[in-house]
């Protein structure tokens, strides 16, 4: 969606990616020690060239056929616009399972209307050297299958009796975890968050 014309928007968006800069890998898995840009690098990495072309980003949440939504709005100073909206759909549908999708939400819908991107670790990793390979593309099946297997895993951590139980699980799944940390930091989050409640119990 967007305003009738965004010409005057569009020029201020190509000037301010010409000096957009990725943003910084400053968040780390504690069990995993992988890296990722969370939602503070990125919005860090638009603040530095977006409000000094006149755009601002807006993001709010709205109820749509009785499920929320993130609209994620760009706004130039002549008044023009664009939006997108992302349907929120928690897996544990209370306060916290709410908070941890919207941030993920947030994340992605920021770097794709923005253009940020996340840095790589190193320009050697970036170019695969060393002997490392570039993270895999999903493709939409694959997707969906990491996504079953997150949700499913949810539900198995969500009714775990005590801490060894977790530390038995995450052992059974270490290679998905790691993969998961690596590749999808947004869907580990989720599944750390499950893990250290889990871990609090006897």
């Amino acid at each position: 969606m967007q305003s009738e014309h965004i010409n005057e928007l569009a020029a201020a968006l190509a000037k301010a990616q010409r000096t957009l800069k990725a943003a910084d890998k400053d968040s780390t898995n504690p069990h995993f020690r992988s890296r990722y840009a969370d939602l503070a690098s990125v919005w860090s990495a638009w603040q530095e060239v977006g409000p000094a072309n006149g755009l601002a980003i807006t993001q709010t949440t709205a109820v749509r056929d009785g499920g929320i939504v993130l609209i994620t709005q760009m706004s130039h100073s002549s008044g023009q616009w664009m939006r997108g909206e992302y349907p929120l759909n928690p897996i544990k549908n209370d306060p916290q399972g709410l908070g941890s999708v919207l941030t993920y939400a947030r994340r992605y819908n920021l770097s794709a209307i923005t253009g940020v991107c996340p840095d790589e670790d190193d320009s050697e990793s970036a170019m695969g050297r060393e002997g490392k390979q570039l993270p895999r593309v999903e493709t939409s099946a694959a997707a969906e299958k990491i996504r079953v297997w997150v949700d499913l895993s949810l539900k198995q951590l969500s009714v775990m009796q005590s801490k060894s139980d977790c530390a038995t699980w995450a052992g059974a799944n270490a290679p998905k975890l790691e993969f998961l940390a690596q590749n999808h930091a947004d869907l580990y989050d989720l599944i750390e968050t499950a893990m250290t409640k889990a871990g609090d119990l006897k």
